[in-house]
This record gives C-alpha cells, sequence and structure tokens, in this order.
C-alpha cells in the first residue's frame, strides 16, 4: 500500500507520498497499523498485511523529505502483522498483534519474542495501551478482549484476563 503524511493538517495539497521503501504495490501488501511514537514523531512503524518478506517497518526519519524504512520483524514468523502500539510508558517496548498472537520487543523493535503469556494463540487485529494502569487490551478474532500487564506495571507473565461476554474490564 501507500502511505502519505502530512505536517499541515492534510487538505487537497497537504499530503507527500512517503511509501518509497515499503513494498510496492504490485505485490498486493496492504498497510494494516502505523504507531507514531509518541514523544518523537520522526519515529515511525508500519504493519505489514500479506505473506513473504517483511511485516513492519520503521523509520526514525519519518518527517524527512524522504524517510528511509528499515525491515524491523527479526523474530516474527512470515505473517502479518495486523496491529503495533508503542507502549506510551517506555518507548523501548513495542507490541504487535498477528495471527499467532502478541509479539513484543523490548529494544525498540530490533529483535522480537513471543508475548502470549497464556493469551489464545489467536488473531489479534488491535492492541491498545492504558498507561494509567499500566495494561493493555488486546482484541482478537472471536476470542473476546483480554487484558496484559505490561512489564511497566508488574509482572509481564501474569496471566491475562479475559474481558467481554458481559466480564467488566
Amino acid at each position: 500500500g501507500l502511505l502519505y503524511r502530512t505536517t499541515v493538517g492534510g487538505g487537497a495539497a497537504g499530503w507527500t507520498n512517503i511509501s518509497t521503501g515499503l513494498p510496492p504495490v504490485a505485490e498486493n501488501r496492504g498497510i494494516n497499523d502505523i504507531a507514531v511514537h509518541p514523544t518523537l514523531a520522526s519515529t515511525v512503524y508500519v504493519a505489514i498485511s500479506g505473506f513473504g518478506g517483511p511485516h513492519l517497518y520503521k523509520s526514525t526519519n519519518a518527517l524527512d523529505t524522504t524517510p528511509t524504512w528499515t525491515a524491523s520483524d527479526t523474530g516474527i514468523p512470515d505473517i502479518p502483522i495486523n496491529a503495533v502500539l508503542i507502549d506510551p510508558t517506555d518507548t523501548n517496548y513495542v507490541y504487535i498483534g498477528t495471527y499467532l498472537g502478541i509479539f513484543r520487543s523490548t529494544d525498540a523493535g530490533a529483535s522480537w519474542q513471543v508475548f502470549n503469556n497464556n493469551h489464545p494463540r489467536v488473531a489479534v487485529y488491535e492492541l491498545v495501551a492504558n498507561a494509567a494502569t499500566n495494561t493493555i487490551m488486546s482484541f482478537t478474532h472471536g476470542r473476546s478482549t483480554f487484558k496484559l500487564v505490561t512489564v511497566a506495571g508488574g509482572n509481564p507473565g501474569e496471566v491475562p484476563q479475559q474481558t467481554g461476554a458481559g466480564t467488566p474490564l
């Protein structure tokens, strides 16, 4: 897919194509999610769909005229990445939702490890952080919503709490 950026709030002439370095449109691989660093707008992660080739790209110069995109998915199987989340309390921690559950990086995307911790091995389509409670909500396909404690909030091995089906968060 194509990726466009605006630094002027959009409008007819306010968009710049910054897709150079991402998989070409001809590969039929769309952009599933984008995460922008909460304090450094030049750092951006882009999650890519499809199979074959990298599935997560990172730029640390996304505000430049022609940003550089680097594959950032070492340790991730060849599966689409549906969601990407930068931990708001420690931006070295990045989480991705895939067809096989959740993966976590503790080094700003340089390497990845499985972070399911009893979370079901199902497709995760959205990840949302709550900095006040040091938790992440995981939204899955057909298995409900799960709350996981982040490393900043306690034991990262804590069993996730299933929510939904009438269970309060």
